[in-house]
């Protein structure tokens, strides 16, 4: 079986689902669809429609599945018109720029029987899966501590785009940056009340919070600590440490920096693959999340990170909003 499918914008990060997709025995590639008059090279040439309004793609052409790689706000329409006509999602995180948003994806993504899965890629890195292994069999103790620790550097450029503006992206650091890590820590932790939340826009060009700082409970008396920002010489760091009466781990991203956990080797790295082509956006484990997306349509099966999966995650987020107290 051969599936037809389209992408919904070519910006950096469908620049990833294009690598995959167009390689795919099982993929043919129908449309694209972005408002901008010129794509980008890797999205040129490659002899398919290309529409400026989505949903135009979904009524002119047969498509089976869509790649959603849009600015955050537009996720939650899209989404919804594709689940009406029965064609299966795979969209960049978030869901939505509300909860309620995203928990509406997911109920008609199900009432239509279309799969739903999100790129939220790092729960399925080594380090996360053996991390829950380890704190499941009780192999560091109690634990006692989770601090995550994310330093970024972002640009005025970064933020001269749709970035930079709330109604389109629905946050700032802690979305765009800190979306990934909140995802594989509740994972393993579960999700955690909000103790106290501050957040600072320090730049005048911005409405979204470029610094936030939390304190969290999470379930089994364990403290969390998160600070954030995305105003750091650092080019990206984000480092998660768990501390537990036997034993401690700090991991970055992929990469482990302290794996001090008795009797349980140190696992092995995650390590991006040689395709030639590899942007820069590429990171460990996308590649597996396409893959697992395309099987769960041609399989009928639930894609690993299901929309549903990472409602856990979204809720801490906005609830994050909701209730921190908000600085410039």
């Amino acid at each position: 079986m051969v599936l037809n499918v389209g992408i919904i914008g070519c910006g950096s990060a469908a620049k990833v689902h294009l690598q995959h997709l167009k390689q795919h025995p099982s993929v043919k590639l129908v449309a694209l669809c972005d408002p901008s008059p010129v794509l980008p090279a890797e999205f040129q040439g490659l002899g398919i429609t290309k529409y400026d309004d989505y949903k135009k793609m979904l009524e002119q052409e047969k498509i089976d599945a869509v790649s959603i790689a849009s600015p955050h706000s537009f996720h939650y329409e899209q989404i919804l018109a594709c689940a009406k006509r029965g064609i299966h999602v795979l969209c960049e995180k978030p869901l939505a720029i509300t909860f309620p948003e995203a928990v509406s994806t997911v109920v008609e993504c199900k009432k239509n029987k279309v799969k739903l899965a999100v790129m939220l890629q790092r729960r399925l890195f080594n380090n996360t899966t053996e991390i829950k292994k380890v704190i499941e069999n009780g192999a560091l103790g109690k634990i006692t501590k989770l601090q995550y620790n994310l330093q970024v550097n972002k640009t005025k450029e970064y933020y001269q785009g749709w970035r930079g503006k709330k109604k389109v992206v629905g946050g700032g650091v802690l979305l765009c940056q800190g979306l990934h890590d909140l995802d594989r820590i509740i994972t393993c932790l579960g999700k955690p009340t909000i103790v106290s939340s501050i957040m600072r826009t320090t730049r005048n060009y911005i409405d979204v919070e470029d610094e936030a700082e939390i304190h969290l409970q999470f379930p089994k008396e364990i403290k969390g600590h998160i600070t954030a920002t995305t105003n750091s010489s650092v080019l990206w760091s984000g480092k998660i440490s768990i501390i537990g009466s036997k034993g401690s781990i700090v991991i970055d991203s992929e990469k482990i920096e302290e794996w001090n956990v008795p009797g349980v080797p140190e696992p092995s790295p995650n390590i991006k693959k040689d395709r030639g082509f590899v942007p820069a956006y590429y990171d460990p484990c996308h590649e597996e999340i396409i893959e697992n997306f395309l099987d769960s349509i041609l399989q009928n099966k639930e894609p690993v990170i299901s929309g549903e999966s990472t409602l856990p995650a979204l809720e801490l987020l906005f609830e994050i909003y909701e209730k921190g107290n908000n600085t410039k």
